[in-house]
């Protein structure tokens, strides 16, 4: 027997023996450690808006510290200026007239923040309640919006309603393979073109078909420094800014480690970036994920998983 293969069956028996333990809902307690961190971070209504609607906002005093957002919303205002060559103009928002989404997309190795960002306590326990532990970052973007002249005819929606299971065909999974966190960096109402979803739109499990849920579509309003998540199956789109300035947040699409990444972070981020933040980052960045080998055959490192026997793994 080959040293990987031997390195397999010592991880697999291993495997089996944890499994043996606790609740077979969720061996190795994966379960009780998310509902830990629930009830640590006060998150027990979010994850019930989660489950009944869909979608639910943590409040910024929930969120992250004043501080950390700060520096958030400078970094990000940095990155945007750097791919625009030009400052984002706040006040009337024309710099950015008509721009959807922008094109600021893989932030995460500019700055250091956008590296705490991924593992802030609040929005990494939802992300394991909808993903589990072992969830990576499937793709990321800085998001600057200004005013629109023209909508979606028969909507007031500038961003038509779609799932962040685009990659998936329907039916869906009825659990998450996709979930979306998003900074808020500005205030959000549905003047200043917030972000439209259809509460309970993630019980359907399919994509919606065209035009479908425009009129059952509601603003989420959420003040600066929020988190706003999303299970992957929920239907959302943007309305129309009406007012002068810009719609400014961070958005990051997470997803199950068996699903493709949009991003190569695993494969860009460097020990130096690695040793620099918890483990849990590593996790995050894709580094236990066993794909990608040639010849030579997977290495069975000692974080890699070989099987996901829950939700919550």
């Amino acid at each position: 027997m080959g040293s990987a293969s031997k390195e397999l069956a010592k991880r697999t028996a291993a495997g089996t023996a944890a499994r043996s333990t606790g609740s077979p809902a969720a061996a190795g307690g994966p379960r009780e450690r998310i509902w830990n961190d629930i009830r640590r971070y006060r998150l027990e209504d979010n994850i019930a808006e989660l489950e009944t609607h869909g979608l639910t906002v943590v409040p910024p005093e929930k969120a992250a510290t004043p501080e950390f957002i700060e520096r958030l919303r400078s970094a990000t205002i940095r990155f945007i200026e750097q791919r625009d060559g030009r400052a984002p103009d706040f006040e009337t928002g024309e710099t950015h007239r008509n721009q959807i989404l922008g094109d600021y997309h893989y932030l995460i190795l500019e700055d250091p923040v956008f590296q705490e960002m991924l593992y802030q306590p609040a929005a990494v326990t939802l992300l394991d309640y909808l993903l589990g532990e072992s969830s990576i970052v499937h793709a990321n973007s800085a998001l600057c919006k200004g005013p629109h002249d023209e909508l979606i005819p028969g909507s007031d929606l500038v961003l038509p309603l779609h799932s962040d299971s685009q990659l998936l065909p329907g039916p869906f999974h009825p659990f998450a393979e996709f979930a979306n966190i998003t900074w808020t960096l500005s205030d959000y109402t549905k003047e200043t073109g917030s972000l439209a979803y259809v509460p309970g739109s993630h019980l359907l499990c399919r994509h919606p078909m065209p035009g479908e849920g425009v009129e059952q579509a509601i603003a989420v309003e959420a003040p600066a420094g929020s988190i706003i998540c999303w299970h992957g199956n929920t239907w959302h789109g943007a309305f129309r800014r009406r007012v002068p300035g810009l719609r400014l947040s961070i958005g990051s699409i997470f997803s199950r480690p068996y699903l493709w990444p949009r991003h190569p972070l695993r494969e860009d981020v460097t020990q130096e970036i690695l040793d620099a933040h918890p483990p849990r980052f590593a996790r995050l960045c894709g580094r236990h994920v066993m794909t990608g080998w040639r010849h030579d055959g997977p290495v069975y490192g000692p974080d890699v998983i070989h099987a996901y026997p829950t939700r919550f793994h």
